[in-house]
């Protein structure tokens, strides 16, 4: 990426290529850099194909797909604190996957969370994002609590209001899987440490 910068730059000294004349070519499409299609990746909610180039299109601000990088929310309120903002990137950790859980049951959020306790200590932090006004869960079986105030991570994340949803993002800010299921998140570890 430097070398190809530096290159323009020099062209640029040489020649006065005027902004017309600038073309961005697909190599500075970094961005567009995805895993979809990884055998490490999981998706059990999709009949799209899994399309590995271009990860970010005018699709992507409402895709969240497996294989691409993990959308930011803020504004998002920890459930044991008062007035204090948070979003998910702070969340996010660069040792650990995170199992980031949106809406469903108690009894969803049971089995899910009780899978997530077998998986080897230290690997996994588990999560459950909630609507305003959502009656706080009772069952405390995970380890981070967030509303979600103004919407930002059922936006960003594309979830519907009530749909039972679980996006697991990799240590690299990655999702790793997007599922409605504990047996997809369940199959995602598989083949992880297969």
């Amino acid at each position: 990426m430097l070398n190809k910068t530096t290159e323009l730059h020099n062209l640029n000294k040489v020649e006065k290529l005027a902004d017309r004349d600038f073309k961005r070519g697909t190599e500075f499409n970094q961005l567009g850099v995805n895993y979809r299609g990884s055998s490490i990746i999981y998706e059990d909610e999709t009949n799209e194909p899994a399309i590995k180039w271009p990860g970010y299109n005018k699709d992507s601000e409402t895709a969240a797909r497996a294989g691409d990088r993990a959308p930011e929310a803020t504004k998002l309120s920890p459930a044991d604190a008062q007035d204090e903002s948070t979003s998910l990137f702070s969340i996010f950790s660069p040792s650990k996957h995170t199992v980031l859980c949106f809406s469903g049951s108690e009894d969803d959020r049971k089995s899910l969370f009780g899978f997530v306790k077998t998986l080897p200590k230290g690997i996994v932090q588990s999560a459950v994002v909630l609507k305003p006004n959502a009656p706080f869960p009772s069952d405390n079986v995970c380890d981070i609590v967030l509303v979600d105030d103004e919407g930002h991570a059922y936006n960003g994340y594309n979830v519907a209001d009530d749909t039972f949803s679980v996006f697991v993002i990799r240590p690299d800010g990655v999702i790793g899987a997007r599922i409605r299921s504990v047996q997809g998140v369940e199959e995602y570890f598989k083949r992880l440490f297969a």
